[in-house]
């Protein structure tokens, strides 16, 4: 009945079921998730689950199905695969645990994954969120801190560093969240900072962030802030020399969206032979969505 069932590689090998094309997926029966949930919790017990790795991997499939209540259900069945200081077991069985709105279970397991691996920034992200949620600020606040030093650019953390300072003050106090920036050398809080400021501009976040760039700063997603704030603010001259420097320096392919920023400044620039050239580079890329594809189709138009 359920072979149809959309469910990852690992649950389907379990349970023996063949592999099916994504078209062969039924979607009416992934509307009946609570009976497929039913069907699982009675074959747990016979899910041939072989090392910690395995079940991690089950446990990540299961709650990416949005099935907290099974992913619970099967770590305690294979309890013997369970490690203490698995980051993948524990932070899906955190993560599922909140979903059951079993808090204090899930931070027993945040915890744990925050001593597994101190310089994972997750574990503190979800500990925070529970913190706040029971109104727990001043915990919330010094987590947060906590995290700032191993992770100082994790963009969640910043966005739910505001909201507890909002929660523990009243409202956001945008010098101090600019002292925290600064005081944690983050280009990420700097750049939260001139979104949430009141004369909030494309030129007030360049301002902020080309220190960072001038220091050396050539984190992927530190360009793609920067050169973005650059296009915004319509200062394209700079970008191309940033995109050539960070191709010659990166060990990995830059992300595309980086290189899209090249291509629009090339275009803004007038030079249309950079940008046909920057547009082959794309094109050449298998991550490129579809919906980029038929934007730079209306570009070269």
């Amino acid at each position: 009945m359920w072979h149809y069932y959309p469910m990852g590689p690992e649950v389907r090998g379990c349970l023996g079921f063949p592999p099916i094309s994504a078209a062969e997926s039924s979607s009416g029966e992934a509307a009946d998730k609570a009976g497929f949930a039913a069907f699982l919790q009675g074959e747990l017990r016979n899910f041939p689950v072989v090392s910690s790795q395995h079940l991690g991997r089950l446990l990540d499939e299961l709650l990416a199905m949005d099935l907290p209540e099974v992913v619970l259900a099967l770590a305690e069945q294979w309890s013997v695969h369970l490690q203490d200081n698995d980051l993948q077991q524990l932070l899906a069985c955190g993560g599922a645990a909140m979903l059951c709105a079993q808090l204090e279970r899930a931070e027993g397991y945040f915890r744990a994954a925050q001593r597994a691996a101190p310089l994972e920034p997750a574990p503190y992200v979800n500990t925070v969120q529970i913190m706040l949620t029971e109104g727990r600020r001043e915990e919330a606040w010094q987590w947060c801190l906590s995290c700032l030093a191993v992770e100082a650019n994790h963009y969640p953390l910043w966005h739910l560093l505001v909201s507890t300072m909002e929660q523990r003050l009243g409202a956001l106090d945008l010098p101090e969240l600019r002292t925290l920036a600064e005081r944690f050398n983050s280009w990420a809080g700097m750049s939260l900072v001139a979104t949430l400021s009141a004369e909030n501009t494309p030129s007030l976040k360049v301002d902020l962030l080309k220190p960072y760039y001038e220091a050396g700063e050539l984190n992927p997603q530190f360009l793609l802030e920067y050169t973005g704030a650059l296009g915004a603010a319509e200062l394209y001259e700079g970008i191309p020399a940033i995109i050539w420097r960070a191709k010659k320096l990166a060990a990995a392919p830059l992300p595309w969206k980086l290189l899209l920023h090249g291509a629009q400044a090339q275009l803004a620039l007038g030079d249309e032979m950079a940008f046909q050239k920057a547009v082959q580079g794309l094109r050449r890329r298998k991550d490129l969505p579809q919906e980029v594809h038929e934007y730079l189709d209306e570009l070269i138009s």
